[in-house]
């Protein structure tokens, strides 16, 4: 079921690339757990870091269009 959310969702906006990693971070979440929880805080750490960089990176991009699209009404 996870394989075809996730491949419903749309990657083109923040929203859909979040969703997709929530959902890839679940299943990491879950068998972290179901191998006794061992390295769930750095699991935790690693992903919350994995998600910050999704948004810093579609922010990014999101200005660079921005700025291009204004460099070419010029």
């Amino acid at each position: 079921m996870r394989r075809a959310q996730a491949a419903a969702v749309d990657q083109a906006t923040l929203q859909g690339q979040l969703l997709a990693f929530d959902i890839k971070a679940s299943k990491e979440r879950n068998d972290e757990w179901n191998k006794g929880n061992g390295a769930i805080a750095d699991l935790d750490r690693a992903l919350a870091a994995e998600r910050a960089n999704i948004v810093a990176d579609f922010n990014a991009k999101a200005i660079a269009d921005a700025k291009a699209a204004a460099e070419e009404q010029l």
